[in-house]
């Protein structure tokens, strides 16, 4: 979420994200924070690459 002052007003902008937290196990974070490294992107990001493949639910 990022403000921009225009004039008098200040409009925030918010993106259609929403936030969760999660619970991982030690093992699973080393392994996200190094993907995350190699590969240049968020930790968030791969998070969210992974689910989405995932329709049948």
């Amino acid at each position: 979420m990022y403000s921009v002052k225009s004039h008098y007003h200040i409009i925030k902008i918010v993106s259609s994200k929403i936030r969760k937290q999660i619970y991982i196990k030690p093992h699973q974070e080393h392994l996200l924070k190094a993907i995350a490294q190699i590969v240049g992107i968020s930790e968030a990001e791969i998070i969210r690459q992974a689910i989405d493949p995932i329709k049948k639910f």
